[in-house]
């Protein structure tokens, strides 16, 4: 055998141990992203059980509810004013409470946790503590009126709808149906429109509430991560998802069903507009922005 052919059988051995070298680095890196993966997955579906738990100990992430803010009103500063109220009671008598901030002619109302298995009252929460802390935030001539478990029911057994199982959101005088239909979100989490409209004592204490002649309402629902809007707040629905992460949707293209809806209810009884945001995550500071738009716009 040649020297040339020597070294030619060598270097085949040493490209095949190369080879089977880089096939073995492949698998390996395989398994790690597979295993890295399932980690994610498993740590996912883990804190979304927990999520459930931690939500009826006193908040998604274990914390203690908030404390509903006193009445106070600094020395010579009365656009700080703080009151907390109450707008009426749930199926089960649990009392729907909401935070005054400021004195004015423009009034703002925010409603969360109109759905109980939502995370809009979380970040309700998290404006509350951030407008205590800043009242430097709320305008002057601004009421800013926060309602943050419109079911208060839904919210503690971690529910869309109340304990009698009705939506809220498709209960209101307007364009109600018997029946909710069957590509609608309320159908899949077994909720009915109730036996007839404006049935429930919820959707009554907002029924009530609205007569206080607001400028516009901001309702926080998620997980769509989108803004829409009903009514005249094309303008101010622009700004907001112009402040935050998300993309408005035109109201024409919007395929829900919204029967009943605070959408068609509040445009069409008073003339004012319904900016909805759909949350992607229960953090503040995703869409902080875009709610002081809504209250300075």
């Amino acid at each position: 055998m040649s020297f040339m052919t020597k070294l030619s059988n060598v270097a085949k051995r040493s490209l095949l141990k190369i080879l089977l070298l880089l096939v073995v680095l492949l698998l390996a890196s395989t398994t790690l992203l597979i295993m890295k993966g399932e980690g994610r997955l498993r740590t996912a579906l883990g804190l979304a059980a927990k999520t459930r738990v931690e939500r009826k100990q006193g908040g998604r992430r274990g914390q203690p509810k908030p404390k509903t803010p006193t009445t106070t009103t600094p020395k010579g500063n009365p656009d700080s004013f703080i009151e907390s109220f109450e707008i009426g009671k749930s199926v089960k008598g649990r009392s729907i409470k909401g935070v005054r901030f400021g004195r004015g002619g423009k009034k703002v109302l925010f409603l969360a946790a109109t759905h109980g298995d939502e995370y809009g009252g979380e970040v309700a929460d998290q404006f509350i503590d951030y407008l205590t802390r800043n009242r430097e935030a709320v305008p002057k001539n601004t009421e800013i009126h926060i309602i943050p478990r419109v079911n208060p029911d839904g919210w503690e057994d971690v529910r869309r709808g109340n304990a009698r199982k009705v939506d809220i959101n498709r209960n209101f005088p307007v364009d109600w149906q018997p029946q909710v239909g069957l590509n609608d979100d309320s159908a899949y989490g077994g909720c009915t429109p109730g036996p007839r409209p404006g049935s429930e004592p919820e959707t009554q204490a907002l029924m009530k509430l609205l007569k206080k002649r607001f400028t516009r309402v901001i309702s926080i629902h998620s997980l769509g991560g989108i803004i829409d809007y009903d009514g005249p707040g094309e303008e101010l629905a622009l700004e907001m998802a112009r402040a935050s992460p998300y993309y408005l949707v035109d109201p024409t293209d919007y395929s829900g069903n919204s029967s009943g809806s605070l959408g068609r209810y509040v445009p069409k009884t008073y003339k004012i507009p319904v900016i909805t945001i759909e949350l992607e995550s229960d953090r503040l500071d995703r869409v902080l922005d875009a709610l002081l738009v809504a209250i300075r716009f």
